[in-house]
This record gives structure tokens, sequence and C-alpha cells, in this order.
């Protein structure tokens, strides 16, 4: 079974990769994204400014949530923000902020409530909704190494609920705390990417089959994350891809 949709519009944010011309030289020539040894880097922002959030939320945001809600807001362009449905997905969220809290638990130090209320796994969606005043049902999706690809899915959902209405999908992740980052093997990428999805438009079409389960182990190793895998192969004149989780192999094509 196969399910179509027109990806109508896409941006990305990563250190050092901050444009659409900059991310379709990243994809001609990939490397790992957010890797401080990568080309140019070593000096670039860690996280964008994000000026146009109301400076009350910008100064709470995490560096993941400034990096999210860039690439969601650079890719609806002059699009109604309050008219599409948001869909954001991250493997970690705002895990590194947790992590700090909990050292402090450990040593009895008093937490911030307004930290805690920007390191929940929906704060993305909860700040977009805040910011630009879209008031439609949103989801916040985690799926270990499949995160970007059950995002996806979930997308084609919310199209198939409301055709009428474009999906935003929002994916973004951060490297884990060093004493964490152990524990997962993935690379070591920051970044955030956002897609817009239509049931029909002046765009690419993308024919996405449903993912088919396999024996659970370890996948395969990817340089990068899956959703930028997704983006360098959506600026490719490739046709197809395949991505392989640990439960699921997942398919898409363009037509």
């Amino acid at each position: 079974m196969t399910i179509d949709a027109y990806v109508s519009s896409w941006a990305a944010w990563s250190p050092g990769i901050t444009s659409a011309d900059a991310w379709r030289r990243w994809a001609a020539d990939p490397y790992v994204p957010g890797d401080s040894g990568a080309p140019g880097q070593s000096q670039t922002p860690q996280a964008p400014d994000a000026k146009f959030l109301p400076s009350l939320l910008r100064r709470r945001c995490t560096p993941l949530s400034r990096m999210m809600l860039t690439a969601a807001y650079d890719c609806l362009g002059y699009r109604d923000p309050t008219r599409v449905t948001p869909v954001f997905t991250s493997r970690h969220g705002s895990i590194n902020e947790s992590i700090s809290m909990l050292e402090k638990v450990a040593i009895e130090q008093k937490l911030s409530p307004a930290m805690f209320a920007h390191t929940v796994h929906n704060a993305q969606a909860a700040l977009f909704s805040l910011a630009s005043g879209n008031r439609e049902t949103s989801s916040a999706l985690c799926a270990e190494d499949e995160s970007f690809e059950a995002g996806y899915l979930e997308a084609l959902l919310q199209l198939h609920r409301r055709p009428d209405q474009p999906v935003l999908l929002v994916v973004g992740d951060v490297p884990l705390a060093p004493g964490f980052a152990a524990l997962i093997d993935e690379p070591p990428s920051s970044f955030a990417a956002a897609f817009v999805l239509e049931s029909n438009a002046d765009a690419t079409k993308i024919s996405f089959e449903m993912p088919q389960e396999r024996e659970h182990d370890d996948g395969p190793d990817y340089a990068w994350p899956t959703a930028l895998e997704f983006l360098r192969w959506f600026l490719s004149e490739e046709r197809c891809l395949d991505l392989t989780g640990q439960r699921h192999a997942w398919r898409w094509r363009k037509t």
C-alpha cells in the first residue's frame, strides 16, 4: 500500500548550514552536520537567534527549540501559520536540559519551573502554537531511531484526515550530553528540518510505502540522521529512497 503527498516546501538549520543554497551544496557533498569538525563550523552559532519569536518565549527556548522553530517558520514562508496541522518529532527532545535538572535534584538544588516546562517532549509544538497562534491539534512523537519516519507517517495520517489542510512536519535533535552520548549509537548531529505536505499542489509528488516489519536488530549505521538523508534524497535526482530502522523498512519514491 502506498500513500501519495506533495512536499511543497522545506527548510533546515544546522550550525554552518543555514540557507537553502547551503543545504543544496551540502546535499551534493554531504557530511555530518552539526559536527564541530565539519567545514567552517567551529566558529558558527550552535543555535539560531530566532528573533521572530516574542522575547519572553525566545529567552527560555532551548537550542533545540530555536532550531526547530526556525526551520518551521522558514519552511512556512508567507504561508499562514494558523492554517497548518503541526507534527513535531524528535528522538531525544530537549533532554540535555532535563539531564541538567536531574543533576540539580541529585545535589538538592532548586529547579526552575520555567525550564521544566521547556524540556517536556511537546515543548516545541507548544511553543509553535503560542508564537504563531495556531490552535490546531498538534502531535509530538518519539520513535527511537525511527522518529523521523514515524513523524512522516503521522503527517500523512493527518493529511488523510483533513486533505484540504497542509501538514507541517518538523524534526530535530542535538547531540546528547557527554555522560549519555556513549549509550546511543547515532551520529552526533545538531539539526532541524521542516517539510510542508499537501494532498494536492504544484510540487514534488512523493509516494510512501507503508513500513514493513523486520527482525529487531541494531539496523544499519547512517552517517547523519535519517531526516537529513531524506532531505539529501529529496534534493537529488534519485527516484527511490530506502531507510532501515531497528524495527521497520521504509521506502519513498518520487513520482
